[in-house]
C-alpha cells in the first residue's frame, strides 16, 4: 500500500501479506475519512486468520496514515475471488466477485457464480449471497450502491455449448438485504438507465 501526493513524491509505504502463499491486489476505495478498504486474493491464512478455501478474499481497512485498523478473511470452502468494492453512506462494505462454493443454504447454480458479501464498517458479515445460473457468472464489470442501499452489480454470463460459448452482459439489481429485485442480461455492448424497481428508463 503505498501514497504519493500529487507531485507524485512519495509519502508512506506500507508492506501487506503473509509469510506463506500468494497475495494479489484486487480492489480498493477510500472513504470519506480517507480510510482506506483493501481486498485481495489469497491462497493461505491472511494476517492470523483462518483459511477457508483453495483461495479466498481478504479484506483489510487502513487509516490515513496507511496504520492496519482490521483484516477479514471470506469465502467458501471452494475458490473464490472478488473483483470490485463499493461503500454505503454509512460506510458498509460490498464486495462482488465469483464462486464455486456453497454460502450458507444455497447451492452453487452451475459452474461459477456471482458472489455479493455485505460487511458493516466494523469487518463484520452482515450478509453473503450467491446470484447465477447453470452457466458462469461472474461479476467483473462493478458494482454501486444507491442511497436507499440498493445494490447494482455488472458482471457477464459465459454460455457454453458442446462446439462453442457465447458471453453475455449481466446487470443485477439487489435490494438491501442482498435478495435479487431483477436481472438483464444482452448479448452487446450497452448502455441502460433503471429506476429503484428495475424498469428501464432508456438504453442504447
Amino acid at each position: 500500500l503505498l501514497k504519493i501526493n500529487s507531485s507524485g513524491d512519495f509519502l508512506w509505504g506500507k508492506n501487506l501479506g503473509t509469510s506463506s502463499g500468494n497475495e494479489y491486489h484486487k480492489a480498493s476505495i477510500l472513504d470519506s475519512e480517507n480510510n482506506y478498504y483493501l481486498v485481495t486474493g489469497i491462497t493461505s491464512s491472511y494476517n492470523g486468520l483462518t483459511h477457508i478455501g483453495s483461495s479466498d478474499i481478504g479484506v483489510s481497512k487502513h487509516n490515513s496514515s496507511g496504520d492496519h485498523q482490521w483484516s477479514r478473511q471470506i469465502g467458501t470452502s471452494s475458490s473464490d475471488t472478488a473483483y470490485k468494492i463499493a461503500l454505503d453512506k454509512d460506510n458498509n462494505i460490498y464486495i462482488a466477485g465469483t464462486s464455486y462454493g456453497n454460502v450458507g443454504n444455497q447451492t452453487n447454480n452451475g459452474e461459477q457464480d456471482i458472489y455479493l458479501v455485505k460487511l458493516n464498517s466494523s469487518g463484520t458479515t452482515v450478509w453473503e449471497k450467491l446470484y447465477g445460473s447453470d452457466q458462469n457468472d461472474a461479476a467483473l464489470g462493478g458494482i454501486a450502491v444507491d442511497s436507499l442501499g440498493n445494490i447494482n452489480v455488472v458482471g457477464e454470463r459465459t454460455l457454453h455449448t458442446p462446439s462453442s460459448h457465447t458471453t453475455n452482459g449481466i446487470l443485477l439489481g439487489v435490494n438491501p438485504l442482498g435478495n435479487a429485485n431483477w436481472t438483464y442480461e444482452m448479448s452487446d455492448i450497452f448502455f441502460i438507465k433503471l429506476d429503484n424497481d428495475g424498469n428501464v428508463i432508456n438504453s442504447n
